[in-house]
């Protein structure tokens, strides 16, 4: 795929013709060589091309697998680079693919990525991509608003866990770091964070009800807390079925959290399938 790349070349001249890359090709109305970053995207091993964007497949659900985790990664770097360099990736030619770029008469003749999907059963689009690409964004911007109006560490005052800002009996601790006051209040049914003005700048809205989830993909990591600003545990599920024994919602998903049984964490479960 490739990502707009003139705001960069404004940026660095004369630099940017002496390392560009060769990653596209060339068509008939010139190349995206000398607009675009060129982005590879991993294709899993056990496919094997039969013709110029044919293949056969060994194993399509490990296929699949390494696809959804290609194009989750893709995501993330495309809204990455789109941020920095102040793109709107819906905005027409911003993020194209190699045959999009081929249509535009701006790179060689091939069929990627979108022939990996479709062969693939898989519902991805270019179109989807974008959208995806964009809402990836909006949820960054998200979690640095959440950021600057709740700072990560206070210099003066506590945040407070506790049922109500009134009750102080039932205060479980005080802390000036905001995400050690979070981990308190994610281990008490009903419980929040409130700021030193008597503000909840958190809630636990943890359901305490069994079930199982299926995990299909080998990578899905497992963190302290149920949010992408807690930690990674540097462990990963694998695949498998697993029992959920506490869901909550946080940043960075969707369909929220779900504490394993195991006691190893969380995970996001927009990447686990209910059973």
């Amino acid at each position: 795929m490739l990502v707009s790349m003139r705001l960069l070349m404004e940026m660095m001249g004369q630099c940017i013709r002496r390392f560009r890359g060769w990653h596209c090709g060339k068509g008939e109305n010139g190349s995206g060589n000398n607009t675009h970053i060129g982005v590879e995207m991993c294709e899993p091993d056990c496919i094997k091309y039969t013709g110029s964007s044919t293949f056969i497949c060994s194993d399509p659900d490990e296929a699949r697998t390494v696809a959804k985790r290609t194009y989750a990664a893709a995501v993330e770097l495309f809204a990455f680079l789109c941020e920095k360099y102040k793109l709107n990736p819906k905005k027409d030619g911003v993020i194209i693919s190699h045959k999009e770029g081929h249509a535009r008469g701006l790179a060689s003749n091939h069929g990627d990525p979108e022939h990996l999907w479709k062969q693939l059963g898989l519902s991805y689009t270019m179109d989807g991509f974008r959208s995806a690409v964009k809402a990836e964004m909006e949820k960054n911007e998200e979690v640095k608003e959440n950021a600057a109006a709740f700072p990560e560490k206070l210099e003066a005052g506590y945040y407070r866990v506790r049922k109500t800002w009134k009750d102080a009996k039932s205060q479980k601790g005080a802390y000036r770091i905001l995400k050690n006051a979070k981990e308190c209040a994610d281990k008490y049914a009903g419980y929040s964070v409130f700021n030193p003005d008597g503000k909840v700048v958190y809630s636990h809205t943890g359901k305490e009800k069994n079930f199982r989830v299926r995990v299909d993909i080998s990578n899905l990591n497992i963190r302290r807390g149920p949010g992408t600003h807690y930690a990674k545990t540097g462990e990963y599920t694998g695949k498998g079925v697993f029992t959920i024994v506490e869901e909550s919602y946080g940043l960075g998903s969707q369909k929220g959290w779900g504490r394993l049984k195991s006691g190893k964490g969380w995970i996001a479960l927009d990447y686990a399938e209910r059973i």
